[in-house]
C-alpha cells in the first residue's frame, strides 16, 4: 500500500497524521521527490545512466511513519529547522538545491511495509541498477 503527500498536506500536521493512522502507523519506505510548479508532475533527475522519470531526491525507511518522517518534515521546515534528518540537512544549506526544488514542490510517497530496512535496501539497489548510482541524497545502501 502506498500513499502520497504533496509538501502542502504535509504543513497540517492533523491530517498528515490522521491519514497515516488510519493505515495503522506502520513503518515502510518514503521517497522524496522532485516535482514541478505543480505538484502533480514529476521533475524527471538526470542521473549517470539515464533520467529518472520520477525525480527522487531521497530513499529513505522508518519503523513508524509518525515517527521518523515527522521528523524529516519539521526538519525541512524554515521555522522548524533541525539537525534530525540528513536528507533535510543536506537539503537546507545548499541554496542552490533549495532554488532548483523549492519545498513547496517536493512531493513524497510512503510505501507500507513489514520489513522496512529490507525494503529500503531493496529499493536502494534496485535504483542503482537502473540508474548507476543512488539517489541524489541517498549517500549508503
Amino acid at each position: 500500500m502506498q500513499i502520497d503527500f504533496s509538501a502542502e498536506l504535509c504543513q497540517d500536521w492533523d491530517k498528515l497524521k490522521a491519514a497515516m493512522d488510519e493505515r495503522g502507523n506502520n513503518g515502510g519506505v518514503y521517497r522524496v521527490h522532485a516535482c514541478g510548479s505543480s505538484t502533480e508532475n514529476f521533475k524527471p533527475t538526470q542521473r549517470l545512466l539515464k533520467q529518472d522519470p520520477f525525480g527522487r531526491l531521497y530513499i529513505g525507511m522508518a519503523a513508524s511513519f509518525t515517527e521518523r518522517f515527522i521528523v524529516l518534515l519539521k526538519s525541512l521546515r524554515p521555522d522548524m529547522k533541525t539537525l534530525d534528518h540528513d536528507f533535510a540537512v543536506d537539503y537546507n544549506s545548499v541554496p542552490a538545491v533549495m532554488a532548483l526544488y523549492p519545498l513547496e514542490t517536493l512531493h513524497f510517497t510512503l510505501r507500507f511495509s513489514p520489513t522496512p530496512r529490507i525494503t529500503e535496501s531493496a529499493e536502494l539497489e534496485a535504483y542503482r541498477q537502473e540508474f548507476g548510482e543512488l539517489p541524489p541524497f541517498n549517500m549508503r545502501l
